[in-house]
């Protein structure tokens, strides 16, 4: 969780230094079964006001016709995978290029974002808190793309370091926009050098962004990554890592957003923004139980 949105009382430095002590200490298959362990009773005791938060999300995205029973079952298998996604994140820390790789299937739609790049602008690598996003941006730069990521600021410097220190090992460059003038700079140098910039699409911290319709219901989506890629011309590609149930992570790659460009800003930011979120339903529609998050999506 990041500064200024929604955020709940596991995001502390002290629970996530816990955590990696415990990835990078404790067998894998114990630590896993420590953190279903704690992730139940987060679940169960712990966290009750943000279940409900949870169930009221899966009403609006799975829908009526799906029992109360049901939804619970997901929301409990996302608050596992949201302690498997912090475990194998400071694993990562500690693997090889191949460790890693093993732990991951072909990259499909790999070839969206070589045609973007073969452009010339550089891309806008469009994604969501779904999945495990911090893994995609590893295998990116292990594929040999230059990868920067932007990045909001947590609550303190300790708990920026510990969960950059990732990114900082596998030197992708981090991207804060607590500088405006220097964050435009960051971009448009990396977009002109024909990198990848990366982006969360799918939070509003804010406010200021504009609602879309979202599994049928109008939601604020920031607007941030459709206007780096209008402003830059750069191609604007959405991608993720989504987890397997045996383990195995599964990055995608879609085709590259077509964004319209009629010169009516308001109108072409509106119209792509509804591209974005139609694009980010898709996956949340597939893997419910990756959408990490912990508050009422919809107003």
């Amino acid at each position: 969780m990041t500064k200024g949105t929604h955020s709940y009382h596991l995001d502390k430095y002290s629970i996530y230094w816990w955590i990696s002590w415990g990835a990078r200490n404790i067998p894998e298959p114990l630590a896993n079964f420590i953190g279903d362990r704690i992730a139940d009773w987060l679940y169960a005791y712990k966290s009750r006001g943000i279940v409900e938060e949870q169930v009221r999300n899966l009403d609006v995205i799975l829908g009526p016709d799906v029992s109360i029973k049901d939804k619970h079952r997901i929301i409990k298998k996302l608050w596992r995978r949201h302690g498997r996604f912090l475990l194998d994140l400071f694993r990562f820390e500690g693997m090889t290029r191949d460790e890693i790789k093993s732990r991951v299937s072909e990259f499909r739609g790999l070839e969206n974002i070589h045609n973007a790049l073969n452009k010339g602008r550089g891309a806008v690598i469009l994604t969501a808190h779904l999945g495990h996003w911090e893994l995609g941006g590893i295998l990116l730069d292990y594929l040999g793309f230059k990868v920067n990521v932007i990045q909001q600021l947590y609550d303190s410097s300790e708990q920026n370091d510990i969960l950059d220190r990732n990114k900082a090992i596998r030197g992708i460059k981090i991207i804060t926009p607590d500088s405006p003038a220097v964050f435009a700079l960051n971009v448009y140098r990396a977009l002109k050098n024909n990198e990848l910039v990366a982006i969360q699409g799918d939070r509003d911290p804010d406010g200021s962004g504009v609602k879309v319709n979202f599994f049928g219901r109008p939601a604020r989506f920031p607007k941030g990554p459709v206007m780096l890629a209008l402003k830059t011309g750069a191609a604007l590609v959405p991608a993720f890592t989504l987890m397997g149930d045996d383990g195995i992570y599964n990055p995608v790659a879609e085709p590259e957003i077509e964004l319209d460009r009629t010169g009516d800003n308001t109108r072409d930011l509106e119209a792509n923004l509804q591209k974005v979120a139609s694009v980010i339903e898709k996956y949340v529609r597939q893997c419910p139980e990756q959408w990490f998050n912990f508050y009422s999506f919809w107003e």
